[in-house]
């Protein structure tokens, strides 16, 4: 993540809408970036279960409230009244909230789009539709709670450019900072078998 093409100084990284997998481990990752940089001062807003993973020293604050609830929302509002961030940053949408006068850039990581793999329905049957239609609606709830937005490929990129005329960054996938320690060296030394 190129950290410089942000002008802000305090920004809110908000996690507080990831459930499991790839998504909290971005999280972790863009923590990780961002402890390193001298740059922002950040807070971090993530769901109370998640706690336990993040780095030491992190200022993090907890949400317990159900993803999209009112109390969802109103908690993060207080947060950005409370901290007055010049950025709010989430990590991957939807975050079913909009921060108010603040910039908001979202991430986008749906596996399926508007106008992809609608062969599927006729192989799958009603259960993959009913799929496509909640990633259909939350595409555009994306494009509307976002101000800007940041993906993985040039390809999405593309694709999304098609819908609005929103800023978007990519910011390719890379190596997990966990690996960044070690050596390619000791990954061959390791009894790890397959």
């Amino acid at each position: 993540l190129k950290l410089d093409m942000f002008s802000a100084q305090d920004l809110l990284l908000n996690g507080a809408n990831l459930s499991t997998g790839g998504g909290v481990q971005v999280m972790l990752d863009l923590i990780s970036t961002l402890n390193d940089s001298e740059t922002f001062e950040v807070v971090i807003v993530a769901h109370y279960r998640y706690l336990h993973l993040l780095p030491p020293g992190t200022k993090i604050l907890s949400i317990q409230d159900v993803v999209g609830s009112n109390n969802y929302r109103a908690s993060l509002d207080n947060i950005v009244l409370r901290l007055k961030p010049d950025l709010v940053f989430t990590v991957f949408g939807p975050s079913y909230w909009r921060p108010k006068n603040v910039m908001h850039v979202m991430g986008f990581a749906k596996p399926l789009l508007p106008g992809w793999h609608f062969n599927l329905i006729k192989v799958f049957g009603w259960k993959i539709g009913v799929i496509l239609i909640k990633n259909i609606l939350q595409f555009f709830l994306i494009l509307r709670q976002s101000d800007a937005l940041w993906t993985e490929t040039n390809y999405v990129r593309r694709f999304l450019s098609r819908f609005t005329n929103k800023r978007i960054w990519v910011v390719p996938n890379a190596i997990n900072s966990n690996l960044k320690a070690y050596k390619s060296q000791d990954i061959a030394d390791s009894s790890f078998r397959i």
